[in-house]
């Protein structure tokens, strides 16, 4: 339809109550033409203007403006949309400029195409003298909303489908505010005199000035599906809110949000930052969220006057500034790190974590686990940067980085783990007859050797690295790593033996073998008993977390009971006994050692953190399978073990890491046992 107008009429209007003009070519010749001028009986309740094409005025079509005048009655609702503006072809636009549609002090400057070029500069102002509880809807293209200092009594304001609008002003009587689908910005000073209800739904928040939310009363903010940025400290300045709801958002605020005076929900959210300035909370409700950094300080005596608390156990929460000591008791961990997030681009880590998702084949079962194995994702991220910084500025070797127990919490990685050292026999037990030719044997080793090189009839003497899965029986798995290779030296047969019946069989008395074990005790029990191989009595980790379960009677014996030989260095004589031992029996050493947080995620190097609690720590077992020296960026040159894991070829270098030698890192070169037949 193509229409063509200068005024609609005024004399004997026909009473309008609403007027759309939508999806037309309209033509005009006025050099300030106005396209509705209402008498007082013609006042349409709503006025829309939407997919339009709008002719400019033939003199500068970045000054002219549609008017839409109604003096003394406005339209209770304005919809103005996605239109395009036309400049003469006399006259046409050669750079972007702003065209304005003006409606009763209305002016939307849309995004319009002009000629060939684009008018991407675009301001909506609201001037004064506005009715009383007029409302706005923007739609579409408008990217700019003005209101004059005097528009007090505009009450309502409606955003769908913005691709990029400013709010330069809110209104001081303004009542609700509601954004839908939208990218918004507040940029001007907000000061309103009466309480608001916000709802800001499926919609990012682009930005927000030092002034942008200042001076507000709200008695609700709803926050659904929504991105909030950075928001610096004077943004929410002299604002309250008496209800904050917040779900399945993404916040990368570091400032508070608002003073909050009596309820905060939070719902399926993550927020990059505990939010420090809440305020008194008289009822929180904290549900399946993922909180990814934590104030730099502990805000232990901060007011909180938290009279109630409805805390889901699936929350996984971090901060201290939010919640009392009291609640400290309900969480997994109290640890908390500060995330280093890339403001400008904090979409990475998402593609990070997918990609994480994709190499270890991780799959949760629910939006709840994969928010709350995110959070676990970034803290792991952030602790991998602290710890490589760290390692560079020491001048170590150590590398560390992001593997397969990334999205773990330090109690699900630690379930894998002993919560007591294993007891180690004293040189007058009756279980040692080790021969002492072993102590005997020439001191003379090289500076590097590697059993992994090593080969009988082309089958390794050391096999495949293996997983306990969450189980901490890595004693079991230390023992059968051990033994694997004296079946390999001495027989020359290349078997896995079966770490699930150790786990099942030999853990200590009243104790299940998924809780930790003894090197020495599994030895005894394989001298006892034999050993059946891995292929008829299968490992699976859940297996022992019961007791009862050994079925051991019922497997043929593949390691022969009644051979073992079993012996213990002594810590004094580790620099020289145990690598002499490894290189001239071509046998691996079986050790155990408290375990640094930081093991957890290593990558390569020599590893010699040594932040471990020996008295009160938790512990680990493995197997040493060489030694050999390297020169460290400073020079200096640095001993170490080559240790076989039992976390999978996926952790460290493909389930081997190297441990600092000569210095009973953790306590590993103290409680060592060496095994061999007693008849070779």
């Amino acid at each position: 339809m193509v229409l063509g107008f200068e005024k609609f009429p005024s004399k004997n209007p026909v009473p309008i109550t609403s007027l759309s003009i939508t999806g037309n070519d309209l033509i005009t010749t006025s050099p300030s033409p106005s396209f509705l001028s209402a008498s007082p009986t013609s006042h349409p309740t709503s006025f829309t203007l939407a997919n339009n094409t709008i002719d400019c005025s033939p003199t500068d079509c970045s000054t002219n403006s549609f008017l839409l005048n109604s003096p003394k009655h406005s339209p209770l609702l304005y919809q103005i949309s996605n239109n395009r503006c036309r400049p003469p072809i006399q006259s046409p636009c050669v750079d972007p400029r702003d065209i304005s549609i003006e409606s009763h002090g209305i002016t939307c400057r849309i995004s319009s195409l002009v000629a060939d070029c684009a008018c991407t500069s675009s301001t909506s102002s609201i001037p004064s003298k506005f009715p009383t509880n007029i409302s706005i809807v923007i739609l579409g293209d408008c990217e700019s909303l003005q209101i004059d200092k005097e528009a007090s009594d505009f009450s309502q304001i409606y955003i769908f489908r913005t691709s990029k609008l400013s709010i330069q002003r809110l209104p001081r009587h303004l009542k609700i505010l509601k954004i839908f689908h939208s990218t918004v910005s507040f940029e001007g000073s907000s000061r309103g005199t009466v309480p608001q209800q916000w709802e800001i739904s499926n919609s990012k928040i682009d930005s927000i000035s030092p002034s942008g939310l200042s001076n507000l009363h709200l008695i609700s903010l709803h926050l659904n599906f929504c991105r909030l940025p950075y928001i610096p400290s004077t943004s929410t300045r002299n604002s309250k809110i008496e209800n904050l709801i917040i779900e399945n958002c993404f916040l990368e605020t570091t400032q508070p949000l608002f003073e909050v005076s009596d309820t905060l929900k939070m719902h399926h959210s993550i927020i990059f930052s505990s939010p420090r300035g809440l305020g008194t909370i008289a009822s929180a409700q904290l549900q399946n969220n993922t909180l990814l950094e934590c104030c730099r300080h502990p805000y232990l005596d901060y007011r909180m006057g938290l009279d109630t608390i409805d805390l889901d156990p699936r929350c996984d929460l971090h901060f201290y500034a939010i919640l009392p000591l009291i609640v400290f008791s309900q969480l997994d961990d109290t640890d908390f790190f500060e995330i280093q997030e890339d403001r400008e681009h904090p979409e990475k880590i998402y593609k990070a974590f997918e990609e994480f998702k994709i190499k270890y084949n991780k799959k949760y079962k629910t939006k709840e686990e994969n928010q709350l194995r995110l959070a676990n994702f970034v803290k792991t991220v952030n602790t991998v940067d602290k710890l490589n910084e760290k390692s560079q500025k020491r001048g170590d070797t150590t590398v560390f980085g992001i593997n397969k127990f990334a999205d773990l919490s330090n109690k699900e990685f630690n379930r894998r783990l002993a919560t007591k050292p294993p007891k180690v026999p004293s040189s007058t037990h009756s279980f040692h007859n080790f021969p002492k030719r072993v102590k005997r044997q020439i001191e003379d080793f090289p500076i590097n050797f590697d059993l992994r090189h090593e080969t009988i009839d082309h089958f390794p003497i050391i096999g495949d690295v293996k997983d306990q899965g969450e189980c901490a029986c890595c004693w079991g798995f230390a023992v059968t790593a051990m033994l694997e290779s004296v079946l390999m030296v001495r027989l020359k047969r290349s078997r896995q033996l079966s770490d699930q019946e150790l786990c099942d069989c030999a853990a200590e008395e009243r104790k299940v073998g998924c809780s930790g074990g003894s090197l020495s005790r599994g030895l005894h029990y394989v001298n006892e008993t034999g050993l059946s191989a891995q292929l008829i009595y299968p490992y699976k980790d859940t297996r022992a977390r019961e007791s009862g379960r050994c079925e051991a009677d019922k497997k043929r014996r593949t390691f022969p009971p009644g051979r073992l030989a079993v012996g213990y260095p002594q810590l004094e004589y580790s620099d020289y006994e145990f690598p002499s031992f490894i290189y001239n029996s071509k046998l691996p050493i079986a050790v155990f050692f408290a375990v640094p947080p930081s093991l957890q995620v290593y990558k390569s190097g020599v590893y010699s953190d040594e932040n471990c609690n020996i008295t009160g720590s938790i512990w680990h077992a493995g197997i040493f399978v060489g030694f050999g020296e390297e020169e460290k960026p400073n020079g200096l040159v640095e001993k170490y073990w080559i240790m076989k894991n039992s976390w999978g070829e996926e952790w460290g270098e493909k389930g081997f890491v190297k441990i600092i030698r000569g210095r009973n890192w953790c306590n590993i070169e103290q409680g060592a046992v060496a095994a061999d037949l007693n008849d070779f």
